[in-house]
């Protein structure tokens, strides 16, 4: 008796495993349709994204497109675009007009002065700036060192306007000196 009561049970488990393995592949079936949506859902909604973005990209495109050209007919380098409803007639049509120079479309600035030095650093006899400035201080005349000695040399010690210098009142001028070594460094294009 034992035995069928085992016998009788055996069908109930088979069916008991037969049915978990059928809500099992039921159920691996379902998530399967599950992800196939997603999945297509997924790629059209990044193909919707890719309509919009290129969209976009065309109508920036066009505004650049645009800009360039008002940009271009300002500085009429092209001419303007006439609205193609309106059609000039062929005796009303002008001659092509010679290029402007790009001085007269666009506002350069003029070029800055020529600088020149103050005139208490130019040394009167060499009309050159003064490297190492020496006053005379009899007459507070300032020279270039070099220039002033073989000017000296060669005139009989005597100054471009005729006066006889003694070197005991010459002495090196040392603020002029660094104010023109300053000005120097500020101005390279004056350096030796």
């Amino acid at each position: 008796m034992d035995t069928n009561t085992t016998d009788a049970n055996a069908p109930a488990e088979n069916q008991i495993i037969d049915d978990e393995a059928l809500a099992r592949r039921l159920q691996n079936e379902y998530l399967e349709e599950l992800f196939v949506e997603d999945q297509q859902l997924r790629q059209q909604q990044e193909a919707e994204q890719a309509a919009i973005r290129r969209k976009q990209n065309e109508e920036n495109a066009r505004i650049r497109l645009e800009q360039d050209m008002a940009y271009l007919e300002s500085l009429q380098v092209i001419p303007k675009k006439e609205p193609e409803h309106i059609v000039q007639p062929v005796e009303t049509i002008l001659p092509i007009r010679p290029r402007q120079p790009i001085e007269s479309i666009v506002d350069i600035p003029p070029p800055p002065p020529q600088l020149t030095p103050p005139s208490h650093f130019i040394c009167p006899i060499s009309r050159k700036i003064m490297i190492t400035p020496i006053r005379d201080t009899e007459d507070k005349i300032c020279y270039d060192k070099i220039t002033l000695l073989e000017y000296l040399q060669a005139n009989d010690n005597k100054n471009h306007n005729g006066k006889i210098i003694q070197r005991r009142y010459l002495e090196i001028d040392l603020l002029l000196k660094n104010e023109i070594s300053l000005w120097r460094r500020e101005h390279p294009e004056y350096s030796e």
